[in-house]
């Protein structure tokens, strides 16, 4: 199988780290970041995709499972991953670009924004003048729906995060899956 994981960046101890050395040997991931930090794969099955920037990731990414004919992308979703907002906004057109391509996504969801703090959060850090503050978090859940509903599965990181996406998108049960965040020591 081969799969394409999208992620911020790989630090060491971290999720993704753990995540991707899970993978059996007969699955070959091939890792696209925003911002290298001088990951070595650890394992024969992981490869170095190209490091992306935020306004060609769907591109570079689209390229890349089309040549290496990925089975499966997984995208590690968080806000500021992407760079800005106009990054934000370029992943449903390429989950779009995938699905076209008949390649499945996965999606996870780190820290849905249905907290006031996660919003505010969000909001400061992808909105750089207060003239777009208010255009922000609607943009936000826009975009969240689209991505949920383009998916092929999401993951979330606790209950609470799948029964409010259900309950705000009207997101199917079965296409939800709760995997609790944490690294074993």
């Amino acid at each position: 199988m081969q799969i394409g994981y999208i992620c911020g960046t790989i630090q060491p101890q971290a999720y993704s780290q753990f995540l991707l050395e899970q993978f059996p040997e007969d699955h070959t991931v091939t890792v696209h970041q925003f911002e290298d930090r001088g990951w070595t794969p650890k394992k024969e099955n992981l490869r170095r995709g190209a490091v992306c920037s935020w306004w060609s990731y769907p591109f570079t990414i689209a390229t890349s499972a089309w040549k290496s004919e990925y089975d499966l992308v997984h995208i590690q979703f968080e806000p500021n991953n992407f760079g800005s907002i106009f990054g934000v906004v370029l992943v449903p057109f390429l989950i779009g670009i995938l699905r076209l391509l008949d390649v499945s996504v996965v999606t996870t969801l780190h820290g849905p924004l249905f907290g006031k703090e996660e919003r505010e959060a969000s909001v400061a850090m992808l909105a750089p003048r207060p003239l777009f503050k208010p255009m922000i978090m609607p943009l936000l859940l826009f975009l969240y729906h689209g991505i949920v509903r383009l998916s092929d599965r999401t993951i979330v990181h606790g209950e609470v995060f799948r029964d409010r996406l259900e309950e705000t998108f009207s997101v199917p049960t079965n296409s939800v899956e709760v995997v609790y965040h944490g690294v074993p020591s």
